[in-house]
Formats: C-alpha cells, sequence, structure tokens
C-alpha cells in the first residue's frame, strides 16, 4: 500500500473503533476483513477476533448472492459509493435485513461497508404501538362479546322461566276456579297459560332454527306464496294478540305479489318483525306495515313509532348478543334471537333485511326484500332445499 493509502486506512480505523451505532467492515482487495468495529459487533454478534480475516461472504445467508470484492471495486470506481438492502446472517443463525453502504477506501482496492439495521429500534416502535393497539382492540372486543353473551345469557334464563312462573301462577288459579266450578274464569286463565306455553315454545324453536340455519340443517320448503296475503294474515294474528296494547296498525298489501318461498319461514320472519315492532312500541303507539315492488323485489316495511334504535348500535342489530339495552322500553330488550333468525331467512330466500332508526324516541322501520316471480304460475310443486344457501332467483337485493 501507498503511504497515503495505508494513513487514510488507519485514520479510518480509528475513528470506526469508536463508534457503537454504526457497524462498519473493512476489507482489503483480497476480500479478507481487516477492522470489524464495535458497531458490527453489535449488529452481528461477532467478536472482532473472529471475523479478522474473514470475508462479508462468510456473513451472508447460505442463500444470499456472492460478493465479489474485485468486481464491486471495479464499479464502484465507475458509479461512486454503492447503497444496498440485503440480508447478513447474525452469529445467532438468524438473519438480520441490513441497510448497507459500500464505498472504496484509496486506490488500493479497499473496501468499505457502513451497515445498519433496516429495522431500528426507533422505526421499529411505531409498528411494535399500532401492533400493540390492535391487540388491545381485540382483546376489548374479546371481552366486550364476553360480556354480551353473560347478558344474553341472563336475560334469557328470565326469558324461559317468565313464562313457567306465569305457568305455575296460573295453574293454581285453574285449580282454584275448577273447585268451585267457575267456568268462565277457569277458561280465561286456559288462554294464559297456553299464551305462555306459546311464548316459551318460540324461543325455544327460534334459537333451535337459528343453530340449525347456521350450521346449514335447516333446509327450506319453497312454494309459490302471495306475499300481500301473508301478510295481511300475519298482521292480524299480531294484532289479536296484543289487544290491551291498543297499538293501531296500519297495512298496506292489497295486491298479489308472488314470491317463491318457505310458507312457514315466511310466517316466521314477519312474525318476528311484528312482535318486535308490538314489543317496543308503547300503549296507544302506531305500526304501519307495507308491501312495494322496487325492481324485481318486494319490499315489505314494518314501522313503528316507538323507543327506536340509537345510530352506533344500527350496525349490530342482527347480532344475537347485539340487543341493545333500550331506556324506557315496554319490555324487556329480549336476546336478539328473532332478528339474527329474519336475516338469516331472508339471505337464504335471496333476500336481506335492513333496519333504519333516526335516533332514540323516534321510532324504527324493518325491511325484508325478497325476489319476486314474475309471473303467477297456476301451480308449483313444492321443492325442498336442503341447504341454508342463498336461493338462485334472482340478482341481488338493491
Amino acid at each position: 500500500m501507498r503511504r497515503a493509502s495505508r494513513d487514510r486506512l488507519a485514520a479510518v480505523a480509528g475513528v470506526a473503533a469508536a463508534i457503537e451505532d454504526l457497524a462498519i467492515i473493512i476489507a482489503d482487495r483480497n476480500g479478507s476483513i481487516i477492522v470489524w468495529n464495535p458497531g458490527a459487533q453489535h449488529l452481528l454478534g461477532y467478536h472482532p477476533s473472529e471475523m479478522i480475516g474473514r470475508t462479508i461472504a462468510d456473513i451472508e445467508p447460505p442463500a444470499g448472492e456472492p460478493v465479489c470484492i474485485a468486481a464491486g471495486c471495479c464499479a464502484m470506481d465507475q458509479a461512486g459509493p454503492i447503497e444496498t438492502e440485503r440480508r447478513y446472517q447474525h452469529k445467532s443463525g438468524r438473519s438480520i435485513r441490513c441497510r448497507s453502504r459500500r464505498m472504496p477506501l484509496g486506490d488500493d482496492g479497499a473496501l468499505a461497508w457502513l451497515v445498519r439495521d433496516a429495522n431500528p429500534k426507533h422505526e421499529q416502535r411505531p409498528a411494535l404501538e399500532q401492533r400493540l393497539r390492535e391487540q388491545q382492540v381485540q382483546l376489548d372486543d374479546a371481552l366486550a362479546a364476553n360480556a354480551a353473551r353473560d347478558r344474553c345469557l341472563a336475560v334469557m334464563s328470565h326469558e324461559l322461566k317468565q313464562p313457567l312462573t306465569a305457568l305455575l301462577l296460573n295453574l293454581d288459579r285453574l285449580l282454584e276456579r275448577t273447585a268451585r266450578m267457575d267456568v268462565q274464569g277457569a277458561q280465561r286463565v286456559a288462554q294464559a297459560m297456553r299464551d305462555s306455553i306459546r311464548r316459551q315454545a318460540r324461543i325455544i324453536g327460534d334459537l333451535l332454527d337459528l343453530s340449525r340455519m347456521r350450521t346449514g340443517k335447516l333446509g327450506l320448503e319453497l312454494a309459490m306464496v302471495d306475499l300481500d296475503e301473508v301478510v295481511r294474515a300475519i298482521t292480524a294474528d299480531v294484532a289479536i294478540a296484543a289487544p290491551d296494547r291498543k297499538i293501531h296498525m296500519e297495512v298496506d298489501a292489497s295486491i298479489e305479489r308472488w314470491c317463491l318461498a318457505d310458507p312457514v319461514r315466511l310466517e316466521q320472519m314477519l312474525s318476528n318483525l311484528l312482535s318486535n315492532a308490538v314489543k317496543f312500541t308503547g300503549t296507544g303507539g302506531r305500526i304501519g306495515v307495507c308491501v312495494t315492488s322496487v325492481d324485481g323485489f318486494a319490499r315489505v316495511s314494518v314501522a313503528d313509532d316507538g323507543c327506536g334504535i340509537s345510530p352506533e348500535f344500527l350496525t349490530d342489530i342482527f347480532r344475537m348478543y347485539g340487543q341493545e339495552r333500550r331506556v324506557d322500553t315496554f319490555n324487556d330488550p329480549g336476546m336478539g334471537i328473532g332478528l339474527a333468525l329474519v336475516q338469516e331467512l331472508a339471505e337464504a330466500h335471496g333476500g336481506r333485511v335492513e333496519a333504519r332508526s333516526k335516533g332514540a324516541g323516534r321510532g324504527a322501520d324493518f325491511t325484508i326484500w325478497l325476489p319476486l316471480l314474475s309471473s303467477a304460475p297456476r301451480s308449483l310443486p313444492v321443492q325442498t332445499d336442503t341447504t341454508t344457501a342463498p336461493l338462485p332467483l334472482c340478482a341481488s337485493a338493491p
């Protein structure tokens, strides 16, 4: 080496020895490492005594691109320093992604590498903090889901126990009246007992149906159905079942609209929406039921002027555990089984269901969309669909 080059190399080596946050590696023209500073030891784990005399290729992963020192020097003589991002192998065997700046030192072919971890701590911190925030959100969601399930179980226990309590009470009354030969009184008590049994059977039935829908075990028995006729009948049945509430029901379903549906499940959907509207509408309130046709779909709307739904809750209204605890409601809020089942059944028929509300105290509007038949055939055999996948009747609901 010429003296100037030796002096320059010695000066660089002296500076490199004092730097700990930057790996500085210097190799002679033959590729042998002659400087391995504390920063290189910190980054790659090797003590200088382990690396002096070895080559850069020794710290490249097995699949890494071989380094040709002479060729690299030749290229840098023409283009100047080269900056790359590549992987080096730590003493422990793990691979580290690094940013490397390679430059010539003097004219004797010596090369210097300035190497940094491509993911230093100050760059890793934001990513780690973001990951921590994401995990915290996931934890909060899991805790909220568990809390919702706990509330659901509490409500379920209440709703299943309440009809049984009423049955026991009415059974005592029935025994008293039969002992007194009070026939009319006994009939009224028997009717109340029947209503309690029906209520409990409906809760259990909806819960079982929802489970069967989600496991693909609930089939649909399809038939040609006059939707308007079914809407009128179900609305009348629900109105009769709640005479003491004095709720005014308006029905606009006056023409024939035919769809291919399971009659039992269609009645189940409509009954759940209407019962839900009655549940959250005060005495003397109003419920409007309207059937219209829109772009090949029937639109069945059930609107009430009851307690309404807060905007932040609308997205969760059809989740089983998403039933909102509404202030000043007229009944217990329930478990959300009915609405979750309505959504599953509507989608199985190739339609959908949606909910709208202007906010608490401003009523709610639930709408079912179902594909319409283009014409009403004279007869249609019952078809059994053994799956719960959407039926290929029409395009997606608008």
